[in-house]
């Protein structure tokens, strides 16, 4: 069941929140997002935190586009970042 936090999530986000997004290291999108939304603003350091990406890397632009979601101001004049078409699926 969706908490208050999950809530001011984008929609896109809420999906899947207990789904594996690095099947590698078995972590969760939940758990990536949490790292994000404590302060990891890059991928190092979202897998320094949670060891996602750093098997095959199958997952390192899901991790990107969770991190473009959620501190989008911190990479202006990225213009991909209003691309509602992207075909990753997160």
């Amino acid at each position: 069941m969706p908490n208050k936090e999950t809530n001011e999530l984008p929609r896109e986000l809420t999906k899947n929140l207990n789904k594996n997004l690095c099947v590698c290291y078995d972590v969760s999108k939940q758990d990536v997002i949490d790292t994000i939304k404590q302060g990891a603003k890059t991928l190092e350091e979202v897998s320094n935190k949670t060891y996602a990406c750093q098997g095959s890397g199958c997952c390192v632009r899901q991790v990107e586009r969770l991190i473009e979601l959620l501190h989008p101001s911190d990479k202006s004049g990225d213009s991909h970042l209003d691309n509602a078409s992207d075909n990753t699926s997160i």
